[in-house]
This record gives structure tokens, sequence and C-alpha cells, in this order.
């Protein structure tokens, strides 16, 4: 068996504390809100037909659930360069054009803040 330490500037890395790529956290982001999208136009199907499906609601809930994990790891994900930044404004954009109503004044403020990095006295 080979045991390999991974070290930057000379301190160690723990191999299950790396993180994913933007592009990564940006694709599951997107996954998320399609499946999530899915699973609410098979709800709303289900719901013209009266039926009642236990195993849909659980897969929206679950669904929610992993967009909002999603969402959240998007956001306040540090953008590292100027196409990080510009994917991740353009991201937000694209959200705020879907009329997303997930993202509030407060989440909008904090983005905006970490985007121009500067603290929160100097911005009023």
């Amino acid at each position: 068996m080979t045991l390999a330490i991974i070290t930057i500037d000379g301190v160690r890395v723990n191999p299950a504390e790396r993180t994913p790529s933007f592009t990564a956290v940006l694709e599951r982001h997107k996954h998320s809100r399609r499946e999530l999208q899915w699973i609410v136009r098979a709800c709303t199907d289900c719901a013209d037909s009266s039926q009642e499906d236990a195993a849909l609601d659980r897969r929206l809930a679950a669904a929610t659930d992993v967009e909002h994990h999603a969402r959240t790891a998007v956001l306040t994900y540090p953008a590292k360069s100027l196409e990080e930044f510009a994917a991740k404004a353009q991201h937000i954009c694209s959200l705020l054009l879907e009329n997303d109503d997930s993202l509030d004044k407060y989440e909008l403020f904090s983005i905006l803040q970490m985007l121009i990095a500067q603290p929160q006295s100097e911005c009023q």
C-alpha cells in the first residue's frame, strides 16, 4: 500500500478538506434546479389529475433541500479569479431573471458586499 502526503507550502492537506472547483459547484446547483423544476412539474401534473403521491412529495422535499444546499454553496463560494467572479455574477443574474424568490434582500446585499469586498459600514 502506498501512502501519499499532500502539502501546500509545507502545510499538510487533508484530502477530505479539498474544495471542489467553482465550475463543479455551479454545475451542481444548475443540476439541482433542473431536478427540482422537473419534480415541481410532476407534482403539478399529479395535482391536476387528483392523484396524491407521497413518494413524489418526499422527492420534492429532498430535491428542495439539495437545491438549497447547492445554492448556498454557489453564493458563499469565494471567487478566486476574474472568470469565476464573472460566472458567479452571471449565475446570480440568471436567478434574478428567473424571478427566483429564494433570494431575499439580505442575501443579495451580502452577495454584492462579497463581490465588491467592502465592509458594510463603507456601503452605507
